[in-house]
C-alpha cells in the first residue's frame, strides 16, 4: 500500500512513517505542498496523511488536488490547532476520512492508516448505480 505523509516537521514525519513503514507499506514523505503534488502526479496513493500546519501556508491545495487526481485516496487530516475540528474539512475535502491532532501517537495514526487504507475501493462505472466494490 502506498502512503504519502505531508508534514513540514521532519522528525514528526519520520515518527509517523516508522509505524506504517514497519507494516510493509511504501511510505513517501513530502514537506511542502509542491512536493506532495509532484508525488501525486508520479504515484498513486491509497492514504495521504496531511498536516494542516505546513510552513508554505497553502494547505488547501493538497486535498483539492488529491480529490481531482486521486479521488480514491483517503486523506487523514492532522492539525495542532482546532482548525476544521468542527467537521467542515469533510465538506471541503471529499477524500477526508478522519482528523486526529498532531499529538496522536504514531501507533494510533498507523491504526487509522491501516483502517482506512484497507477498505474496499469502489469500482467506478459509466452506468448510473452500477458501481461495485472489490
Amino acid at each position: 500500500m502506498q502512503v504519502l505523509i505531508v508534514e513540514a516537521d521532519p522528525d514528526r514525519a519520520r515518527s509517523w512513517a516508522a509505524a506504517p513503514g514497519g507494516q510493509g507499506w511504501t511510505v513517501r514523505l513530502a514537506s511542502t505542498n509542491r512536493t506532495a503534488i509532484a508525488l501525486m502526479d508520479a504515484e498513486a496513493f491509497r492514504v495521504i496523511v496531511l498536516s494542516l500546519d505546513l510552513a508554505d501556508g497553502k494547505v488547501p491545495s493538497v486535498p483539492v488536488y488529491a480529490g481531482y487526481r486521486q479521488p480514491e485516496a483517503k486523506i487523514i487530516v492532522v492539525t495542532a490547532t482546532g482548525m476544521f475540528h468542527d467537521g467542515s474539512i469533510f465538506q471541503l475535502c471529499s477524500n477526508a476520512c478522519t482528523i486526529p491532532g498532531t499529538s496522536a501517537k504514531p501507533a494510533d495514526l498507523a491504526a487509522r492508516v491501516d483502517n482506512h487504507g484497507n477498505r474496499p475501493v469502489p469500482v467506478r462505472s459509466a452506468a448510473p448505480g452500477a458501481n461495485a466494490v472489490h
